[in-house]
């Protein structure tokens, strides 16, 4: 198997530092770091070109800021990107889920998390620091309610199509549709599609048959 290709971005030079020596000295983690950038402009535009599977970017940088880099990354499909932060504030965590970030670490995390988040992004999951408390996170999710597009693929879930059918009726990649699926299965409190589609109707969200 191909090592993740991950990027980081982070304008606190030492923290950088920090990141590229742990993504250059840890190979046994499946990860390759093929840039690093001081903020976040010159992160999009390195995303641009197509060559990175993740993107682990500190959620404050300047004017142009992690979260500023996640809006315009789901606007073009790119790929997964994994937030860095000092807060841990549900409300924070859930508006950069909402955004579409696949991933929300502490920066007092272990490594061995941090390196959990990366192959979860990249498989189209979410992963939420584990200092996040759960129930919080999934109350400011749900108060948020779902997004048009992650509508759009709970009915189709509930219609029984897969996650290849889906991304080709909506014109996605299927990582996208595994995004939205695991946003939902947060907001909804589930664990699997039976359950998101079952909360999905006593939430109001899917409208019964």
């Amino acid at each position: 198997m191909s090592p993740l290709r991950v990027l980081i971005a982070d304008d606190h030079a030492l923290f950088r530092a920090g990141l590229e020596a742990l993504f250059s000295s840890t190979p046994e983690s499946g990860i390759r770091l093929v840039a690093s950038c001081a903020d976040g402009k010159s992160a999009l535009d390195r995303l641009r070109t197509g060559d990175v599977d993740v993107a682990v970017v500190d959620h404050q940088m300047g004017s142009f800021t992690g979260l500023d880099l996640v809006r315009e990354v789901s606007r073009m499909d790119g790929p997964a990107v994994v937030l860095l932060s000092s807060f841990g504030a549900t409300s924070l965590v859930a508006e950069a889920l909402r955004a579409g970030a696949s991933g929300w670490v502490l920066k007092a995390d272990a490594i061995e998390d941090l390196v959990e988040a990366v192959g979860t992004a990249a498989r189209g999951g979410i992963f939420v620091s584990r200092g996040i408390p759960p129930a919080g996170l999934r109350d400011a999710l749900a108060s948020l309610g779902p997004s048009p597009r992650e509508l759009e693929v709970l009915e189709l879930l509930a219609a029984g199509r897969t996650t290849t059918e889906i991304a080709s009726l909506l014109g996605v990649g299927a990582k996208t549709v595994e995004t939205h699926r695991s946003h939902l299965f947060i907001k909804l409190g589930a664990s699997n599609v039976a359950a998101a589609v079952a909360e999905g109707m006593r939430s109001g969200w899917l409208r019964r048959p």
